[in-house]
């Protein structure tokens, strides 16, 4: 008998086919069930080679063997009269073309309803520059441990055994630790260890519980690989409440050796604090995590306790540093009142503990923001990433010390890592879009997409994206866009400044001294409300205003003030006095270092303007061009608007070569009318500028320069009325 007849015969086709279509579907079952279940991923496996095991398995039975109604008998027992094979190859094809049906139906439900990422793993698929998949790399994400407590009011003690553990393996050679903020975002959420270690491009994970109970408190902890979902090790802990926090100490460390075991890593000791000044310390960590006003006098508060307990305790004078930088930034405080306390407790941290990363961190943006010193503030932040290398606040402030020393590629990498050691952090993904939207508007705007899909209507999101709509000169809707930062940060007075600045800009008074005094009421003499003010009266040509406003900014930002102080006096024509502040506020040293910042814009103009000698003139609109032409490139979308402004003061420039010895050199005419058209591609909105602004004063009845503004006045009624429908605030 032929051989392919009698296979066919005794079912042998039909029982593979069924068997392989039942095999696909258990699997396809198996592949959705895992997951839910939180099982190994190593189940989906075995059973994967349990079925590839039993195929030739299945193949020779039915060759061997045929199922009677009688049982089990062999081939060869059964007669061809009484084989039933025929009524049994109908049951295979019954079996057979039911497990197609299903296994059609369960692709037709995948393709339409595909797995759900959680938003964490969103947010990273989108767009995470720079993260390394290395095989050979040591990584670790440390989870929130949760709290089991009978009360459930102990998340902080839970949260600072994590950061604690976090800050400890941070800084070990050899090991990447993903951030604080994207570790934490899972916490309260489905997502399991294997999407998790994804999200993070970490291949092991840290997670734990606490329970506290009267007087005594249970910590478990266990390592898992996320490749295999295998605890690497776990261990558990009960000890007596009153030593809690050499209980603390103790888990850290023998988690820590655990982890030296298997990751071959080394760690020092670290030095004991009083435990009820350690717990109002971890109050205050994570009170600080959010940086707005009311979450930072509450973390000051806490950080006094802690301190009013443990006079020496470094870590709690460094919270202290950084909780008034953000009540500075986001507050509404001046930085006259925030930046001597920031400095003096960064420098008693540093005292205490000289290698405590954020009071490096703090001491950098004192020196770049008080002393203007970016030199002497990338020495601090370099260390602060030395000391810590996961540190991502670290990576994104020293990205801005960057921007100032001109080095716009060297701090979008800087960005990139932030971003690739916290890869979940909206607040440095938005700042890193802040930055590229300056060279890459496209790719910026891509990116903002991918977010605001992730995170709809986050307020760092929208700050950036308001920003970049300035620049394109997209007034309205940037106004729209900050209306609704200002309304999502209760206690920020940035955006209430820019909508001042920009109203006044468009001609409407009213809006503008409205959206000023929201500004003030955040905050008196807040940062962004002064340089708001300073604004409009030098768009207003108000000087006795602008002379108020720059003696707020004469401890913090003296070269700035000192420069604002000089236009003042030029407009008053006190030009002895003007001259004596323009060259004040440009400090040799830092000419021949090449660190005059753009803050200056107004001294050089000046300086030029009333400089005898044409080597002199030279000399200052040669430095001029240089800082303009660096405030174009840097593209800063933060207070100021620097594109624009930077265009038309390059115009300003070079007015002086339009007339040559009483004539006009029309070539020189027309670059300064282009570089004034792309002031205004760009959201330069003030028509008064011929009028007011002292150095366009002798063309104001010049024809071309009356189209420029013109065309201002005919943009900025369009943007007035989109404005009637989007601006209703009242109070």
């Amino acid at each position: 008998m032929n051989l392919f007849n009698e296979l066919k015969r005794r079912n042998v086709f039909k029982v593979a086919a069924a068997y392989l279509i039942v095999s696909w579907l258990i699997l396809q079952i198996i592949g959705s069930i895992v997951p839910i279940i939180e099982a190994p991923e190593w189940i989906s496996k075995a059973i994967l080679m349990l079925l590839l095991a039993g195929f030739p398995i299945a193949l020779l039975f039915a060759w061997a063997f045929e199922l009677t109604p009688e049982g089990i008998k062999k081939e060869s027992e059964i007669s061809q009269e009484n084989s039933i094979a025929q009524h049994t190859a109908k049951k295979l094809d019954y079996i057979t073309i039911s497990g197609m049906f299903l296994l059609a139906a369960m692709l037709i439900w995948n393709h339409y309803n595909p797995p759900i990422q959680s938003t964490q793993s969103q947010l990273v698929a989108s767009n995470n520059p720079n993260l390394s998949a290395d095989e050979n790399e040591k990584s670790i994400a440390v989870l929130a441990f949760a709290d089991l407590s009978p009360e459930g009011d102990q998340q902080y003690f839970g949260e600072g055994i994590s950061e604690e553990l976090l800050n400890v393996l941070a800084k070990t050679k050899g090991l990447r630790v993903a951030a604080r903020t994207s570790s934490f975002k899972f916490r309260g959420t489905d997502a399991d260890i294997p999407e998790i270690g994804k999200a993070l491009k970490v291949k092991t994970v840290l997670e734990g519980s606490i329970r506290k109970s009267g007087n005594s408190i249970r910590i478990t902890a266990q390592l898992i690989n996320v490749k295999n979902g295998f605890h690497i090790w776990s261990d558990s802990y009960d000890r007596e409440l009153k030593d809690i926090f050499k209980i603390q100490d103790e888990i850290a460390y023998s988690i820590v050796e655990a982890l030296k075991l298997k990751l071959d890593i080394k760690q020092e000791q670290t030095v004991d604090v009083d435990i009820k000044a350690y717990e109002w310390y971890l109050k205050g960590r994570k009170n600080i995590r959010q940086p707005n006003k009311e979450s930072s006098l509450t973390a000051l508060e806490d950080f006094r306790k802690a301190l009013e307990i443990e006079p020496e305790y470094a870590s709690a004078y460094a919270g202290v540093a950084v909780a008034w930088i953000w009540l500075e930034d986001y507050g509404g405080y001046s930085a006259n009142e925030a930046y001597p306390i920031v400095e003096a407790n960064a420098r008693k941290a540093l005292s205490i503990d000289g290698s405590n990363s954020e009071a490096l961190m703090a001491m950098g943006q004192v020196y770049n923001s008080i002393y203007n010193d970016s030199l002497a503030a990338r020495l601090f932040f370099e260390q602060a990433i030395s000391v810590n290398p996961s540190n991502a606040d670290a990576y994104n402030q020293f990205a801005n010390v960057l921007v100032n020393l001109g080095q716009q590629k060297e701090a979008l990498t800087y960005r990139e890592k932030a971003i690739e050691i916290d890869p979940l952090s909206t607040f440095f993904r938005a700042r890193y879009v802040g930055q590229l939207g300056q060279t890459n508007y496209p790719l910026a705007l891509k990116e903002l997409d991918q977010l605001f899909k992730i995170s709809p209507n986050n307020d760092y999101g929208l700050e950036v994206f308001a920003g970049m709509l300035i620049n394109q000169g997209e007034i309205a809707k940037s106004i729209k866009n900050f209306i609704k930062v200002h309304q999502l940060r209760p206690g920020d007075p940035y955006s209430a400044a820019q909508i001042a600045v920009m109203y006044d800009a468009l001609g409407n008074s009213e809006r503008a001294s409205f959206w000023l005094n929201q500004s003030n009421l955040r905050g008196n003499n807040n940062r962004w409300a002064a340089y708001a003010k300073a604004k409009i009266a030098i768009n207003n040509s108000d000087w006795n205003t602008l002379l108020d406003v720059a003696q707020i900014f004469v401890n913090n930002e003296k070269e700035m003030s000192m420069s604002w102080k000089g236009y003042a006096h030029l407009g008053l024509g006190h030009l002895d006095k003007a001259k004596s502040l323009f060259l004040a506020s440009i400090p040799e040293s830092k000419l021949l270092l090449n660190q005059v910042k753009g803050s200056v814009e107004y001294t050089l103009l000046g300086l030029k303007m009333m400089a005898t000698g044409e080597e002199s003139k030279k000399k200052y609109q040669h430095l001029a061009t240089k800082i303009y032409q660096n405030n174009i490139d840097i593209g800063d979308i933060n207070f100021g608007n620097m594109v624009n402004n930077a265009y038309l003061q390059l115009a300003s420039n070079s007015l002086e070569s339009i007339i040559i010895e009483g004539k006009q050199n029309q070539p020189a005419k027309n670059k300064v009318l282009t570089l004034l058209s792309k002031a205004v591609e760009t959201g330069f909105r003030d028509p008064k500028f011929l009028k007011n602004n002292l150095f366009f004063r002798k063309y104001q009845q010049d024809p071309d320069f009356i189209k420029i503004v013109d065309k201002i006045k005919e943009i900025n009624q369009i943007d007035l009325e989109k404005l009637k429908e989007i601006d209703v605030i009242k109070n």
